[in-house]
């Protein structure tokens, strides 16, 4: 649902306003490979995340299917001793072979790994890329929409949640309709929620008041942005127009639990910025 041609840096601005004193209070993180070459650098890298004020962390696996280097037990046994929680993981759609990787994904390998997840106390998986050969028409976002189903009843087996991460492609229109809206209505309500990413829907102007309104509760993730509205990019948390205090104010009604940031370059662990990032956004009072 677009906005109108008013468009302003407050389009989030769609909760009570008078609504005071709370506030946010725990953040993850979502952490890429970053090179790390040596057992060492990782444990410093961990006790940086955690002295930063992050709680829980958002996991890559390699295209091997390690992450940072260790085994997913290992790595999760690490985490817990440096008190971070390996609270979701995101896996890529599609098969080994076309993706030619080996680490589990939405459509192989899921059912094995989301148990191995969730005993090691992961709460969520999320699927967070779609490669453009699947969705290049209507009949691939139908194919799509059944993949996640069977992959979000699996999950819930396993007592783990699928979430659905929507990028910028899935608002791209196709036969004049919006691929997004079309997995919020076919995906099973329960088995597929969504990871809110704010950036696409910054940069595409789209009204989370409608998404909110027609799709209440759907949303337990979140993937804060922000975005300079003027160029389109993402700038230090603080620094752009993002309008974090109206975002907040619609936790209840869209289901927010979880609340993440991410480096502005996925090359670049900036853990300074980013702990100032989220002492910014802690200040917030919604």
């Amino acid at each position: 649902m677009k906005l109108s041609s008013s468009f302003s840096v407050g389009l989030f601005s769609i909760g009570p306003s008078w609504v005071e004193g709370k506030k946010i209070s725990q953040f993850g993180i979502r952490l890429g490979g970053f090179g790390i070459p040596s057992i060492e650098q990782l444990d410093e890298l961990l006790e940086g995340i955690k002295k930063a004020g992050f709680q829980f962390i958002e996991l890559f696996p390699s295209s091997s299917g390690l992450f940072l280097g260790m085994s997913s037990l290992d790595f999760y046994s690490l985490l817990k001793k440096k008190g971070l929680k390996p609270n979701s993981c995101q896996l890529n759609y599609g098969s080994g072979e076309e993706l030619n990787e080996s680490s589990p994904s939405i459509t192989a390998g899921l059912e094995p790994f989301a148990k191995e997840f969730a005993a090691s106390g992961g709460k969520y998986i999320v699927c967070g890329s779609v490669p453009q050969f699947a969705r290049k028409s209507w009949a691939d976002y139908e194919v799509l929409a059944d993949n996640l189903n069977k992959a979000g009843s699996i999950c819930l087996k396993a007592g783990i949640q699928l979430c659905y991460r929507p990028g910028d492609y899935d608002f791209d229109t196709i036969n004049d309709n919006i691929p997004f809206h079309f997995l919020l209505n076919f995906c099973d309500m329960e088995a597929v929620k969504i990871q809110l990413d704010l950036g696409p829907f910054l940069r595409r102007k789209e009204s989370l008041e409608w998404y909110v309104r027609e799709f209440p509760g759907r949303f337990p993730l979140v993937l804060l942005t922000d975005v300079d509205l003027a160029s389109g990019k993402n700038v230090l948390y603080g620094k752009g127009d993002t309008d974090f205090k109206a975002i907040f104010s619609n936790e209840k009604m869209a289901g927010f639990v979880h609340y993440y940031v991410e480096p502005i370059s996925s090359k670049k662990l900036d853990l300074k910025s980013l702990g100032e990032g989220i002492t910014f956004l802690k200040s917030i009072r919604y």
